[in-house]
């Protein structure tokens, strides 16, 4: 890829050599930005379905194993996610991102996804279905009645193609068990 674009090589060469520390901020300066630009449901007259980049964000951590600081972004991301969907208890999303965050910590270490690239799908896919089915159940607790699935449905849809794309500026650079600089 980098013989293609000689530009990127530069980019590529660097995220090699980040730190686990250099990239969690990374990750959660894109979430952040995803999330605001997600503030605003409307572009162009259409109405979006907008992902979660927080959960893509959990599964994308969750691979490298259970870390203090990846979760304390994950609650903050969920404090903020609560703020701003008006209809949701304070700490619904902080539950949910954790939840995944767990979720992934473990499969990731159940697995071997270097060697079987079923795993290397399946895992995410599992996760986030996961972390909507939860958001589906706690919304409609909250409801009082069941929620219409489609819009989740449409969410988690729209999360998965956002995972294709971003999914490596998730990964921290370390396997489950290994130590990093990361705690």
């Amino acid at each position: 890829m980098s013989d293609r674009f000689p530009v990127l090589s530069g980019v590529v060469k660097w995220w090699r050599n980040a730190s686990p520390d250099i990239r969690l901020l990374v990750g959660a300066v894109l979430v952040a930005v995803i999330g605001t630009a997600g503030l605003t449901p409307n572009y162009f007259g259409f109405t979006l379905s907008w992902p979660f980049a927080a959960l893509i964000a959990a599964t994308g951590w969750g691979a490298g194993g259970l870390a203090a600081r990846p979760m304390i972004m994950l609650i903050l991301f969920g404090f903020a996610q609560d703020v701003s969907m008006i209809f949701a208890p304070l700490g619904v999303f902080a539950l949910l991102n954790l939840a995944v965050f767990g979720v992934s910590a473990a499969l990731y270490q159940m697995f071997d996804t270097e060697r079987s690239g079923g795993a290397a799908i399946i895992i995410p896919v599992s996760c986030l279905l996961v972390g909507f089915v939860l958001l589906w159940v706690i919304a409609s607790l909250t409801n009082g009645n069941a929620v219409r699935l489609e819009p989740v449905f449409l969410s988690f849809l729209s999360t998965m193609a956002l995972y294709v794309l971003i999914a490596p500026v998730f990964d921290l650079g370390r396997r489950p068990d290994e130590r990093g600089q990361l705690s």
